[in-house]
């Protein structure tokens, strides 16, 4: 009878470790993509920044182009916003389908629970 106890709570630490070990690692893995798209999320707007720096000059201030030159400038820099806007999709888009199965299911869960949160405001508002 005692070694049946003992298995029985045996195999429950076990399954309580091996549950909180999966755990810790979604919630590692979810801390891991955050960091990474938190740095491409940077990365988007210091390019940003860096399109606003180039033609700054040219389309604001005491020498701004004014006119029929300026559709030129203000093309290109929205050419490059644009350029900025690809890339950061396309990374973003690239590290959110490399992540694991758990890591979509937290987020699909997530999205769930804001939604019934902003659902219930919503409703609260109303009132």
């Amino acid at each position: 009878m005692k070694k049946i106890i003992l298995s029985t709570v045996a195999l429950a630490a076990l399954t309580l470790s091996a549950h909180e070990a999966m755990a810790d690692s979604v919630n590692d893995q979810v801390a891991t993509f955050r960091a990474e798209r938190h740095f491409i999320d940077r990365a988007y707007i210091r390019c940003n920044e860096r399109v606003a720096e180039k033609y700054r000059s040219q389309l604001y201030g005491l020498n701004a182009v004014n006119g029929n030159a300026r559709k030129p400038v203000e093309a290109a820099a929205d050419a490059e916003r644009e350029v900025c806007k690809v890339n950061h999709t396309r990374k973003a888009t690239a590290l959110f389908e490399k992540q694991s199965p758990e890591v979509h299911a937290f987020y699909k869960q997530r999205s769930a629970e804001l939604k019934a949160e902003a659902n219930k405001i919503d409703e609260e508002a109303a009132r």
